[in-house]
């Protein structure tokens, strides 16, 4: 009884003829063979060419070439496709067991799930066994678990995509033999020196394994998305990591480009390993992709916004690192938003606060401007904010508080003229004059508002409207400065009511509007009548 190793274990047989074990080996090898994925062909000899170097095949495998270490001549007789088809073809088969082979070698790098494919065929005084066995170095070599038999026909000896082991896979160079594994011929004498073997129709295959050929190392930003695209020869990219210490964000999992948001807890990198099972016709493939979550600062910035007077200096803009993340560097720089219009000096810098004078060249309009502060990291995370700015005084003066009544009198008695020689009576002066350095209509300063002019700055303007009189007096200053009189009417019956109103004007042209204006109401008082005898 003999065993041969097969793929699927031990076959037993005893006295089988030489039809019966042919037939139950090409049964088992079609069962071990049946490809289920879409093959690309690595290498292929098929000696139409009458040479020993492959006939086709991917880029790597060119050149390749079958050789033997029978010392009998290499010639290339009829082939498997019958008249005008060659095979290769070698004498001096003799104590060959377990010596004698033909052998080739190609790289596989890149593809998995690889199939052999050959046929033999040997003279009747020709080797009759073989097996087949592969090597990744050329020194140790390894059972594949087939068997061959080999008849004087192309029919018998075939091998018709077996399955080569796993650790075939993806290597730059694989040996594979087809090695005599007795010394017994065709006929079941003993190999003859003259007897023959034939072999052709060399076809190895393999699945392209799916791989990454973006870069396996990415990094980006705590805060930001990992954008990570994920590129390649598979046609489905599925991706899943696990929870990571240092990150805030629980395990996940997705497909194509990842672009989720993760959180780095810490003030250190955090990597992160990124699982891709990739698929292509069916053949998968598992790469890691470990993607580096580097810290961003944290920015703290007061105030974020604040209204500037045309000419002065902007209040302090303080900015700091409150997650204290070593190595932290700070710039901030003006946007340059409507620099026709304004100009800021210094413009940019690197430390807090943020002191810079700002002018106006359109001091009565409110211009916006911005200045950016950015923090960086020592990984090149940054973050930063930008502080709106409103420049100008489009603003009026106003008056914190100022209304009121002030009651005069007539002109003094001694200015009355007699209509008679008894008393004093009708007509008498019944008026009162404001004279120049009068104070008693200017206003306090003390009462007026102005974000961007002193009070001692603002200008006053005044108007006085008589009772009964259709012509207002208008000046500017505080009324005291005036230069000539101002009479202000009354009447021998009743109180006369004179208004008089007031509003500013701020150094841009400012003035204070119609409803928030101080209004002062002059009333002049009859003077009593007097009877006077002389």
């Amino acid at each position: 009884m003999q065993l041969h190793v097969t793929r699927i274990g031990y076959l037993a047989h005893w006295h089988f003829s030489h039809m019966a074990r042919q037939t139950l080996l090409l049964c088992l090898a079609f069962l071990l063979s049946i490809p289920s994925k879409s093959q690309t062909t690595l290498v292929m000899w098929n000696f139409e060419d009458e040479n020993q170097f492959a006939d086709a095949g991917i880029a790597t495998n060119a050149g390749r070439e079958i050789t033997t270490n029978t010392t009998g001549a290499i010639n290339y007789y009829q082939g498997s496709s019958g008249a005008g088809s060659f095979s290769i073809h070698s004498t001096k088969w003799n104590n060959g067991q377990d010596q004698k082979y033909w052998q080739i070698n190609l790289s596989t790098e890149g593809y998995k799930s690889l199939n052999l494919s050959s046929k033999q065929r040997s003279s009747d005084r020709g080797p009759r066994d073989f097996k087949l066995q592969y090597s990744l170095d050329d020194q140790t070599w390894v059972d594949v678990g087939i068997e061959i038999l080999v008849e004087n026909n192309f029919s018998t000896g075939v091998l018709n995509n077996i399955l080569l082991p796993s650790a075939c896979n993806n290597q730059s160079i694989l040996y594979i033999r087809w090695l005599v594994s007795s010394n017994v011929d065709v006929v079941e004498t003993i190999i003859d020196p003259s007897g023959t073997s034939r072999i052709d129709d060399i076809v190895v295959t393999g699945s392209l394994i799916p791989v990454l050929t973006s870069p396996l190392t990415h990094s980006c930003c705590s805060g930001s998305p990992v954008n990570y695209i994920p590129s390649g020869s598979g046609t489905v990219f599925n991706w899943s990591r696990a929870t990571v210490a240092g990150i805030l964000e629980s395990a996940s999992s997705g497909s194509g480009t990842i672009n989720e948001i993760l959180t780095n807890t810490t003030q250190l990198p955090v990597d992160v390993n990124y699982t891709f099972i990739l698929e292509l016709s069916g053949v998968t493939n598992s790469q890691v992709v470990v993607v580096t979550i580097n810290p961003t600062p944290d920015l703290e910035v007061s105030p974020l916004s604040q209204i500037s007077c045309p000419t002065s200096d902007i209040q302090p803009i303080s900015f700091s690192n409150p997650n204290q993340l070593t190595g932290t560097t700070f710039s901030w720089e003006w946007t340059g938003v409507n620099s026709e219009k304004l100009n800021l000096s210094p413009s940019s810098g690197t430390t807090s606060p943020i002191n810079t004078e700002i002018d106006s060249f359109d001091p009565s309009t409110l211009v916006e401007t911005s200045i950016n502060i950015t923090a960086t990291s020592m990984q090149g995370c940054s973050v930063n904010h930008q502080i709106a700015i409103s420049v100008g005084d489009n603003v009026a003066p106003t008056f914190t508080f100022y209304a009121d009544t002030l009651n005069l009198c007539v002109e003094d008695i001694s200015l009355a003229t007699s209509n008679g020689v008894d008393d004093i009576s009708e007509p008498r002066p019944d008026f009162y004059t404001f004279i120049p350095g009068d104070h008693s209509l200017d206003l306090d300063p003390v009462v007026f508002e102005d974000n961007c002019t002193s009070k001692d700055e603002l200008i006053i303007h005044w108007q006085i409207d008589l009772y009964q009189n259709s012509i207002s007096l208008i000046g500017v200053g505080q009324p005291s400065l005036i230069t000539t009189p101002i009479i202000f009417s009354g009447n021998p019956e009743n109180i006369v009511y004179h208004k008089v109103t007031y509003w500013l004007e701020d150094k841009y042209g400012n003035i204070t509007p119609d409803g928030q204006r101080a209004v002062v109401t002059i009333s002049v008082h009859p003077r009593p009548y007097i009877n006077q005898d002389f």
